[in-house]
């Protein structure tokens, strides 16, 4: 369980790889046209998503494998970069955090 400067670094990255991904299949805005399930994959790639990002994801599921998070979380929890607990901890200025 992540906490403190690891629990933030990690959020960083999560929604950091949200920005990229949803900028790059969406570059003018969501469109329901391109995403009729409305779980922010466009419906045109999810065939192509395989179990190496988070996949399988089905094109009128939302939730494809009911795990209750929708297929774009899972597919950012799959492929944003890592993050090791105590990578921070010298860095860490927050108290309570990890720093001794």
């Amino acid at each position: 369980m992540l906490d403190g400067i690891d629990l933030f670094a990690y959020t960083c990255r999560h929604e950091a790889r949200h920005v990229e991904k949803n900028s790059d299949w969406f570059p003018n805005g969501w469109d329901y046209s391109s995403d009729g399930d409305i779980d922010y994959i466009p419906n045109v790639l999810e065939p192509y998503f395989g179990s190496n990002v988070g996949g399988p994801f089905y094109t009128d599921d939302q939730d494809s494998d009911n795990d209750g998070y929708p297929d774009n979380e899972d597919y950012t929890m799959f492929t944003q970069t890592g993050w090791t607990k105590g990578n921070a901890d010298t860095s860490d200025w927050a108290n309570p955090g990890h720093q001794s």
